[in-house]
């Protein structure tokens, strides 16, 4: 199934609103005018309606990948509910809480925390905290960090191949093309013999 990275802000409504898509680009970024701390010199200011509903257009049929899921999908169905539309059955997949499965001796597992002991890098610069919180920034970084996640669990899984047998140039196979046209193996040396008119 394909996926997208969100990141949504505000509380308790939608502020901002950031999609990273599947490959790593950022193919959405918006924010709300109606949110009480409105700045109107943003650019992509669109009303929180708007905003909600070309949410819906980009994340159909696709997983949402969130960090930390739960606060993101109660952002999104408070806004829903403000504007007074449905807020549909989406499936979410949490990267904290990948991370916690993966990686559970770690001594934290927020966003910040984990790009900086993964060295994880959005336009070839680490982790910045005074740039987290925007949700251009925290999607980005979400994208990179799921990347890790789904190579790590892919380790863990149990290789197909290993237990396949491996043939080797050294084998020895019967002759079927030999004993189909009449040629058989004979003595020890295993010179071959015409055997058409026997």
């Amino acid at each position: 199934m394909d996926f997208v990275v969100v990141d949504t802000e505000g509380k308790p409504e939608l502020s901002e609103l950031a999609i990273v898509d599947s490959q790593g680009r950022l193919i959405y970024e918006g924010f709300s005018s109606d949110y009480h701390n409105k700045n109107t010199n943003l650019p992509n200011l669109k009303s929180l309606k708007t905003l909600l509903t070309e949410f819906l257009v980009l994340v159909q049929g696709k997983k949402i990948v969130c960090h930390y899921a739960n606060h993101d999908i109660e952002i999104l169905q408070s806004s829903f509910r403000r504007v007074g539309l449905v807020c549909p059955k989406l499936e979410f997949d949490c990267t904290w809480e990948r991370a916690k499965s993966v990686w559970p001796g770690l001594e934290s597992h927020s966003l910040e925390y984990l790009s900086k002991h993964f060295n994880l890098q959005v336009n070839n610069r680490y982790f910045i905290r005074d740039m987290a919180h925007a949700a251009r920034y925290d999607a980005q970084f979400t994208y990179h960090l799921y990347r890790r996640l789904m190579i790590e669990q892919l380790k863990q899984q149990p290789n197909p191949f290993s237990g396949s047998r491996v043939d080797t140039p050294f084998q020895t196979h019967p002759d079927h093309f030999g004993e189909q046209c009449g040629f058989v193996r004979s003595g020890k040396q295993g010179a071959i013999a015409k055997s058409f008119y026997q």
